[in-house]
């Protein structure tokens, strides 16, 4: 029989946490043929630490040629998988509780269910920001940058609460859906990709489950690069995503707002 799920993992800097979450499997309560593990590689530096670790772990390894961005990445792993559900999740990040058969009880159990996300916590324990929202919008950016997000009680919920997006780095959806809506926009390098596709998956009728009975904690930017490049990412995705999701004034106005107020 496939497995329920199909965890993808993206790695970039980061072969020396996966030790790491591959032993907080155990907490997630799966038998070992109800899960598979696929990891591509986006960081060719690591290619040999990731060869040898695949000799001590049971997983699928795609190396890429260069990176390819997060999405890209994600794409090229769920042609390997065989999973019922697809699991994204960031290599930094480790479970610490939560029965993950509840997750297949969720889809199962309400068809209108398109994506669930996870709690996510810090090392010191706090729930991580930013990890689900409302959505995208000018004046949501605007509130944001002057300290009122309106996202923050979504996070904070500590029940299951429909949301407008989750983080990508604990993103399950079904392989059917997924597949149904040609997957991650690959026009998306880094960042906002998580944010457009749930964006789609609303557009089909289907819901954003934030669901904080399992969490997962999240060791936020240990495999990111220079903080220069990851700005010019985020800005380029933000652009693009308020293009192909919003009215022409609003990327406007971000694009102005962004230059006389860096935000």
């Amino acid at each position: 029989m496939p497995p329920i799920f199909s965890f993808i993992i993206v790695n970039f800097k980061s072969a020396d946490m996966l030790p790491l979450w591959f032993a907080s499997l155990s907490n997630t309560q799966l038998l070992s043929n109800e899960y598979e593990v696929i990891i591509v590689n986006n960081d060719t530096a690591e290619k040999n630490t990731l060869d040898t670790l695949k000799q001590q772990y049971n997983f699928k390894l795609i190396h890429t040629e260069s990176n390819i961005g997060f999405g890209s990445a994600c794409n090229l792993g769920t042609k390997h998988a065989l999973g019922e559900i697809l699991g994204f999740i960031n290599p930094d990040t480790q479970f610490l509780d939560g029965d993950l058969h509840t997750l297949q009880d969720q889809f199962h159990s309400d068809a209108s269910i398109g994506v669930i996300g996870l709690k996510l916590l810090t090392k010191q324990g706090l729930v991580q920001e930013w990890s689900a929202g409302a959505r995208v919008t000018l004046w949501d950016i605007i509130r944001n940058n002057l300290g009122f997000p309106k996202s923050k009680v979504l996070w904070g919920s500590q029940l299951p609460i429909n949301v407008d997006w989750v983080s990508g780095a604990s993103l399950f959806i079904s392989q059917d859906l997924f597949r149904s809506i040609n997957g991650f926009n690959e026009d998306f390098f880094l960042y906002f990709e998580d944010t457009d596709l749930c964006e789609r998956v609303r557009l089909q009728g289907k819901s954003i489950l934030y669901f904080p009975d399992i969490s997962l904690m999240h060791i936020s930017g240990a495999s990111s690069s220079s903080s220069r490049k990851q700005k010019k990412h985020y800005y380029a995705s933000q652009d693009l995503y308020f293009t192909k999701h919003s009215p022409k004034w609003e990327g406007w106005c971000i694009k102005t707002l962004r230059k006389l107020f860096l935000i």
